[in-house]
Parts: C-alpha cells; structure tokens; sequence
C-alpha cells in the first residue's frame, strides 16, 4: 500500500482513535510494543532504527526506519515501511509506506496528550515554524480541542505562506505574523502551547507554566520525541 492510498483512507480523526484503542490494548497486555532497535552504521553517518509491534498471537509489524543526514541534504524523502506478517505460517501480508503513518501516530499522541495536558482555558495556537510534521500535529490539535485563534510564527514568509494555504483547505485559517528575534519571546508568552518550537529553545524561558510544547525535539541515537 502505498502513501497515495493510504492518505485517501486513513485521516487524523481516524488515527486519534486507533491511538487511542491501541494504547488501552497494550496497557491490557493484548499488546507488545517492544523498544525500538537502533543500529548506527559502519560509516557513521546514519542509522536504522527497527520498531517491533506484536499483536497477539495473529500480527506481527516490524518498521524499519533508515535515518541519514544525506538524507536531508539531497532533500530526499526518508523511507518508511511496515511489513505486516500473520504468525500462523508467517507470510506476509502487506508491506505498507510508513511516512504518512508515522506522521499521524506521532500527531494523534500529541492530540490525545495535549487534551489531557493542556490549560483548560486554551483557544490559542501557535505554531513556529512550518515542518511538514505540524501540519498533521495542527489537525490533530484543533481535533480535539475548541481553538478559536490560530497563529502562525515565522522570522521569515519564505514558505510560510504556502503551509497557511495548505491548513485552509483542510478548514484551518491562519493568522500570520513575522517576528524579529527579540518579538519571539513575547509571542511564546501569549500562547497555551506551541507546535514544534524547534531553534527556539533559548526563548522557552519565557513560556506561561502549565504551556503545552508539542515536538520540543527529537534527539540521536534514541530518537525520542519530546513533549513538555
């Protein structure tokens, strides 16, 4: 399967709740979400990270996951893929493009976490930046919870506009700003949370407490995504 057919069946919405399921399966025991493998290559430069989820004694859904900053240097798309293999002969059923999947697990935590976590008094958004990754995160936020102003932050419109048009046809209107650098503290200061604040971590001191931070990072070779 690949990501064009996944994206026209499988949403954020969807996701949320499969999330969600999945994690009261696995606190049930009915789950095993085994701790990722990381093997750094010989010449350093990379590594595969190797995901191992079992699903009782019927499904078996290795990821594997090359990460290489070549990668991005030769802005090339990392590779994904999911293998689903059933456990009484062992044959493989399907292997799935894991991009897209990947994006909505990782959004649909931060939706589910957010709604547990945020102030109840949020109806602001920001967003720095304008990763591909927020544009899932953004729609997974405004989900599950009454936002009513939606910002987004950038130093620069190169693209920015572009990422604002994107969410308004997915029914998400931005408001965008430009800020200097010595604007940005005041902005994180406004907000109930931030979408992937990414370089501005020297600003986070300025930060309401109680502020959700969604994606503060991920880091080699755990790669651990990282909300505050």
């Amino acid at each position: 399967m690949n990501e064009q057919l996944i994206q026209s069946i499988y949403k954020i919405e969807d996701a949320i709740q499969v999330v969600e399921a999945m994690l009261a399966a696995i606190h049930r025991g009915q789950v095993e979400n085994s701790h990722r493998t990381v093997l750094m290559s010989l010449n350093a430069k990379g590594l595969f990270s190797i995901c191992q989820v079992r699903m009782g004694r019927k499904w078996q859904l290795p990821k594997l996951y090359p990460f290489f900053l070549r990668t991005n240097l030769l802005m090339l798309r990392p590779h994904k893929d999911i293998l689903l293999t059933e456990l009484e002969a062992g044959k493989h059923i399907s292997l799935l493009s894991a991009s897209y999947l990947t994006w909505l697990r990782t959004c649909a935590l931060s939706a589910i976490s957010t709604r547990h976590l945020v102030r109840r008094d949020s109806k602001g958004l920001t967003v720095i930046g304008k990763s591909a990754m927020a544009f899932e995160q953004v729609l997974g936020l405004v989900n599950v919870l009454p936002i009513q102003d939606n910002y987004l932050v950038n130093r620069s419109l190169n693209k920015t506009y572009t990422f604002s048009e994107k969410h308004k046809e997915a029914g998400v209107t931005f408001t965008i700003q430009t800020v200097s650098t010595p604007e940005m503290k005041q902005w994180l200061s406004l907000f109930s949370f931030v979408v992937r604040p990414g370089q501005t971590k020297k600003y986070l001191m300025h930060v309401k407490a109680g502020t959700q931070l969604i994606g503060g990072d991920s880091y080699l070779p755990e790669i651990r995504e990282i909300p505050l």
